[in-house]
């Protein structure tokens, strides 16, 4: 997952590198996820300076949404390389060991528009969207329906709006 070449502040938000910031995003599910080993939540103040660290790297009060009404506990997290710059992971584990990954990238050109799109790689399923200064990405290898529903629910946590439509 090599950054692009060429990261000009003045190159538009494009179809093209929201799919770029997808793929990669199925990349990172694909490779990372298999190495999360802890079979319980993260402790609160292992979170909570997690949280604040990745903050700090991508200059914005990022914080991971909570899926426990989905099932889904967070389990970890990393801060990974990407087109625009650094993009930060969460880790979800569902009640039967299903694996979800959160990411979250600051975005080298604002965009008006927020249209939830699917991007579909190999088995692992994506639901992103950019909004805002941020690209979003819900990664799974779980059902389609299920992986909208809880991007719908981290949109939710992360705007306070409902879902576009």
């Amino acid at each position: 997952m090599a950054p692009a070449t060429g990261s000009s502040s003045t190159r538009p938000v494009s179809a093209d590198s929201s799919e770029l910031f997808a793929r990669q995003a199925a990349v990172a599910h694909v490779v990372y996820m298999p190495t999360v080993d802890r079979p319980t939540d993260m402790s609160a103040d292992h979170e909570h300076d997690f949280v604040q660290w990745l903050a700090n790297r991508l200059g914005t009060n990022v914080h991971p949404p909570m899926l426990a009404k989905d099932g889904f506990m967070l389990s970890g997290g990393r801060l990974l390389p990407g087109s625009d710059g650094q993009t930060a992971q969460f880790m979800y584990r569902g009640p039967s060991g299903e694996r979800v990954t959160l990411c979250i990238s600051r975005r080298q050109v604002s965009a008006n528009t927020t249209a939830f799109k699917l991007y579909q790689d190999g088995p692992v399923n994506v639901f992103y969207w950019v909004d805002g200064d941020f690209g979003y990405a819900v990664s799974g290898g779980i059902d389609r329906k299920q992986l909208l529903q809880l991007s719908h629910d981290v949109y939710s946590q992360l705007t306070g709006a409902a879902p576009p439509g």
